[in-house]
């Protein structure tokens, strides 16, 4: 599963979480496990230098302030030393209470800086969602956890909540992310021996949104040009029927490679915005660990997190693992393409591509639907075509696919 873990370690309650949820992982493969803790010492130095002006006048000879500098500069080098030992107390003696190998990793630095420095391929970051700095009834992300969710390189697990793993929640969207995420959540269920739920969401009320914007915009001729009466009644008529299908295609091959992991995993289809369905659901079923791809269908070359990813984390009330698929997000930023493009080798993501035979003038009455709505409408004809036996799709079978949605 993993090769090494990572743990940033501060003391505070979500701190205390991300060590006990690193501890069970770590558990099942004997993981190595690095503890981290940054002191901002050069920091706090710079800061007592600058204040010094303003101490009250007695502080101000020479020969007093020399002395508290070095009395300072004693309590910022080894007092913040020895305060971070002692962070690294608890998650080291538990690691080897358990013969779990334990290192730890003390500088004077940034937490985020020292986190996502120490990210490595096959590895797994664990940080708190926030940290000693958490306002008391403000909830959310703190810094560190910010910016190690945007730049780090390893597959990041934020701890909100405190117990064992014993339900996982996984958020599928069709793209070669989620399936490779798939997996990860399904070796951590078997290994953990926790349930797994595969949730895939869509949202059939966009489309109606932007069409009722669009027809208040539109002026009649610009509305003849895109054809948009037709264009609004195919998305009514194929593309809202044809969702739940592409989406239930998805959750058919999530659930097989699920399989392929040693893991029956549930099922649920369902519809509105990924990231509220995702956070409501875990509630619902009282998850212990929401896990989802760090970037989904329209990650783009400037895209540092994907938006149903971002505000899952924040808005969540249970631990939430982000899964990077490092190879398909480095070939997809250098062609500056979506990661769930085809043209990945590695990509399992479901295409525009037919399934059955199609007829050369099929295939070219194909040719002149719009590319957005292609998709839908080659599974809504070759539904058609699979409930009537018919084996090859013809300008005939389209239109009697027409006729049957009334369209």
């Amino acid at each position: 599963m993993y090769k090494t873990i990572a743990v940033a370690v501060d003391n505070s309650a979500c701190s205390k979480y991300a060590e006990s949820i690193a501890l069970q992982i770590a558990l099942t493969g004997k993981i190595p496990v690095t503890g981290i803790h940054a002191y901002t010492g050069k920091f706090h130095q710079a800061r007592f230098n600058a204040l010094e002006r303003l101490l009250p006048e007695k502080y101000l000879t020479e020969e007093v302030l020399s002395h508290q500098r070095d009395i300072h500069s004693v309590l910022i080098g080894r007092g913040l030393e020895l305060i971070s030992l002692e962070y690294m107390k608890r998650l080291g003696d538990a690691c080897r209470t358990v013969k779990i190998p334990f290192t730890e990793k003390i500088v004077d630095g940034k937490n985020a800086d020292v986190v996502i420095s120490e990210s490595e391929d096959g590895g797994l970051s664990v940080v708190g969602a926030e940290g000693l700095g958490r306002v008391e009834g403000i909830s959310g992300l703190g810094s560190t956890t910010r910016r190690t969710l945007r730049h780090g390189t390893s597959d990041l697990l934020i701890a909100k909540k405190e117990g064992q793993i014993e339900s996982i929640l996984a958020g599928v969207d069709g793209s070669a992310e989620a399936f490779m995420m798939v997996g990860t959540a399904s070796d951590l269920a078997r290994s953990l021996g926790a349930t797994l739920t595969l949730a895939a969401c869509f949202d059939p009320g966009l489309h109606r949104t932007v069409f009722g914007s669009l027809s208040a915009t539109l002026s009649k001729e610009t509305e003849n040009v895109f054809k948009f009466s037709e264009q609004e009644q195919l998305h009514n008529e194929i593309i809202d029927r044809s969702l739940a299908d592409l989406y239930s295609r998805h959750l058919e091959h999530a659930t097989d490679i699920a399989r392929e992991h040693g893991v029956e995993a549930k099922t649920r289809l369902m519809q509105g915005k990924p990231f509220h369905i995702l956070c409501t659901l875990a509630e619902e079923l009282e998850s212990d660990l929401i896990v989802v791809g760090h970037s989904g269908m329209h990650r783009s070359r400037y895209s540092d997190i994907g938006s149903n990813t971002e505000r899952a984390v924040e808005l969540a009330k249970t631990n939430v693992l982000i899964v990077r698929n490092r190879k398909a997000n480095t070939l997809a930023t250098d062609k500056g393409q979506n990661a769930s493009s085809p043209v990945l080798a590695n990509s399992t993501s479901i295409t525009d591509q037919p399934a059955l035979l199609w007829s050369d003038d099929a295939k070219k009455r194909l040719d002149n639907i719009p590319g957005f709505a292609r998709k839908m409408t080659i599974m809504a004809i070759e539904r058609h075509a699979k409930e009537h036996k018919i084996s090859t799709i013809t300008p005939e079978v389209m239109n009697a696919t027409r006729k049957k949605l009334d369209i």
